[in-house]
């Protein structure tokens, strides 16, 4: 986007970032298939940027690009981060960076654990850490200049960082 290397710095000077510990329990493989149990659902991103540190055991799926509705694993590559873009730098791109679609689902399943049928099989445990980066409360998101012209305008009003995070969380809690 032709940016100078520290353009968002300033709107990350007094962020409300959140590093959490995701822990997701062994779950019976057959309460996942119906619905009984389920790891995280299908949802993006609210802030910047997420950082997301796995573990090995698998689960987590993104959706392949331009909404298909068709989810892939996203297995774990030791030694790395995954990185997501969140809705508020899509927003800030105008879309030119796409907020990622994600989802936890079943791990694969751990037959050491289980006993008996396929049906009683036990999902592994699954950990996660994943870092939220957020934009200050009273930083004003719009499309940056360069991300949008006659032929591609912007696509959303502007918004501060805060209203647009109370605005999600509302909305799903």
């Amino acid at each position: 986007m032709n940016l100078p290397e520290e353009f968002f710095l300033p709107y990350h000077s007094q962020s409300d970032n959140q590093l959490r510990l995701l822990h997701y329990p062994p779950t019976s493989q057959q309460d996942l298939k119906e619905g009984k149990t389920e790891r995280i659902g299908a949802h993006s991103d609210f802030g910047t940027i997420t950082m997301l540190l796995q573990d090995s055991c698998g689960g987590l799926q993104v959706e392949c690009p331009r909404g298909s509705g068709i989810f892939v694993d996203a297995p774990c590559i030791p030694g790395s981060l995954v990185i997501n873009t969140g809705d508020l730098l899509m927003r800030w791109s105008n879309d030119q960076l796409k907020s990622t679609l994600h989802r936890v689902c079943a791990p694969p399943v751990d037959h050491d654990a289980s006993k008996g049928s396929q049906d009683n099989c036990i999902s592994k445990v699954r950990y996660s850490v994943p870092f939220f980066i957020q934009a200050n409360p009273s930083s004003l998101i719009e499309a940056i200049p360069g991300t949008f012209d006659r032929n591609h305008p912007k696509k959303y009003e502007p918004i501060y960082a805060g209203d647009y995070i109370d605005m999600r969380m509302n909305s799903t809690y």
